[in-house]
Formats: C-alpha cells, structure tokens, sequence
C-alpha cells in the first residue's frame, strides 16, 4: 500500500480561483502531477487507485482572466471541473489499475477556529462536486463511493477534530465501511 496523498493539491487548476486568500492563478499542474503520478504508477503498479479530492476544488473560478466568475453546480464550472476529473482519471489508470474515487465528505468550522462562511463548509459546493464525480464515472467507467461523504455528513468532531481531518479512530471507522466496497472493485 502507498499513500501518496498531497494536502493541499487539487484538480481546479489551469484558472483563476477565489477563495479565502483572495484570488491566485493556478497553475495548470501545480502540484506536478503529470510526471508524478506517471513514475509513481510504473514504479509501483497498484492494483487500485484511490482517489479523493474535496475542500481545495469548491471555489469559485474563472478561465476567461477574471472577466466571469463561476461557483460549483454552473454549468461552465461543471463542465471545465468535469474534464479536469476526466483526465485525472485517465492518467491514474496508465498502468491498467482501477479507480475507485471517493466523493468528499462535508465540512465544517470548529466553534472559535477559522472562518465559518469558507467555501468548503458550503455543502451546495460540496454536493456539486460530488455530481461531477458522479457524471466523470459513468462516461469514464470507474467507480466512485458516497461512503467517505455519507459518513462524514455531518461532520462529528470526535471523528474529525478539525472539522475536516479524520482522527486515527476515525480513519479506522471509514476504513471499515469502505473495505466492502474496495473489494468489489478489485473483483471486477
């Protein structure tokens, strides 16, 4: 097993995008998955790829230079979102692995901590994502789960203390439910 998970990456690259810090250009690989991803899958040739994106892709972004601003759940945020998951995609299944992408749980703001109004505690931000996912798997014939999301929806702070971040027990307790689900893709 590999954990090759990068806080903070996202897939809503190549735009402007908005959030708390103001607006950033994003830069099309910015966390350089193109090349990543390609060594780390002929080098370690899993069986199956997991893969969870969440908090960092529900801001509002633009691909025209600021001109015109789109929230999740637009149709033009949807469309550019969804062939930006359609080539995650396709590069995570190079090598012949499965996918199996996890539609991201809800998150909320710690009494006293951070900004209650952030985009990511947004579940109509949240649940637009999920629909992405869900559209991106049917065209691209992988499977996605709603587990991560149903289990964490709402968020319980004594699974994921920071409103976002599992706990080791909390880990454990998704682990469990997704194991099932795990093998089915495995077996097909």
């Amino acid at each position: 097993m590999l954990n090759d998970g990068k806080l903070g990456c996202s897939l809503l690259n190549g735009a402007l995008v908005r959030g708390y810090w103001g607006v950033e250009w994003r830069q099309p690989d910015a966390c350089h998955t193109n090349s990543e991803w390609a060594a780390t899958l002929t080098q370690f040739r899993p069986d199956v790829v997991i893969a969870l994106f969440g908090a960092w892709d529900v801001y509002d972004a633009s691909w025209d230079g600021g001109h015109t601003w789109h929230v999740p759940g637009d149709p033009v945020w949807n469309a550019q979102y969804a062939a930006l998951v359609s080539n995650a995609v396709n590069r995570l299944r190079a090598t012949g692995a499965r996918e199996l992408w996890l539609e991201p749980p809800c998150f909320t703001a710690v009494p006293g901590r951070g900004d209650p109004n952030a985009a990511w505690y947004d579940p109509s931000r949240v649940n637009a994502e999920d629909g992405v996912f869900a559209r991106v798997a049917t065209t691209e014939r992988v499977a996605v789960t709603a587990i991560v999301h149903t289990a964490g929806c709402p968020v319980d702070l004594g699974t994921r203390p920071d409103g976002v971040h599992y706990s080791d027990q909390g880990a454990d307790q998704v682990t469990e439910r997704l194991a099932p689900v795990l093998q089915r893709v495995l077996a097909s």
